[in-house]
């Protein structure tokens, strides 16, 4: 729980390693983002232990109206920069330093057993929805409000809905003046 949490800390608070621990604790207790985090690290280390985890989750839904589930898999260094209306269902897999905005739902599609899987390094743009058996491979990038029902490939741009892929890993985006 506290090698995710530490990850989680590096990536959402600038200027960690300059600031005393004193500092640190004030900056988290006042970020909404580390607030949720701890509360959704604190869930996972619960469920992993056999202890309730109602109350956490009554928390993350009232305060944030973040539904996560607990059995979610979600790696270090996870950035929440508005942490509002988040839901994550079970069976996701979630990779290192990944992005979420606002309203970002990861499901399960109604025939399907196994979530998404998100790889390390995902950027995924407010009110975009990930639904099904998809796997993000790393670096891919999700545009806003965009509907994933595929599969992206590592370091890919995809946006629309149905998202469809407009930048490859190996390409340039050009700016027309």
């Amino acid at each position: 729980m506290f090698t995710n949490l530490r990850a989680d800390l590096e990536e959402n608070v600038p200027t960690l390693q300059r600031r005393g621990w004193w500092k640190t604790f004030r900056q988290c207790l006042a970020s909404r983002s580390m607030r949720a985090l701890c509360l959704i690290r604190c869930q996972a280390w619960c469920f992993r232990h056999g202890l309730p985890t109602y109350p956490i989750t009554w928390l993350l839904s009232e305060c944030f109206a973040i539904e996560i589930s607990k059995r979610a898999e979600i790696g270090p260094g996870l950035h929440l920069p508005n942490p509002w209306g988040i839901v994550i269902a079970p069976h996701v897999t979630i990779g290192a330093r990944c992005h979420l905005g606002a309203d970002v739902q990861i499901v399960m599609g109604p025939r399907f057993k196994q979530g998404p899987i998100l790889g390390d390094d995902v950027f995924i743009g407010d009110c975009s929805k990930v639904i099904g058996r998809t796997t993000l491979g790393d670096g891919a990038i999700i545009g806003v409000s965009s509907v994933v029902v595929s599969d992206i490939p590592p370091g890919a741009a995809a946006m629309g809905n149905p998202a469809q892929i407009v930048q490859e890993a190996d390409q340039q985006i050009s700016v027309a003046a």
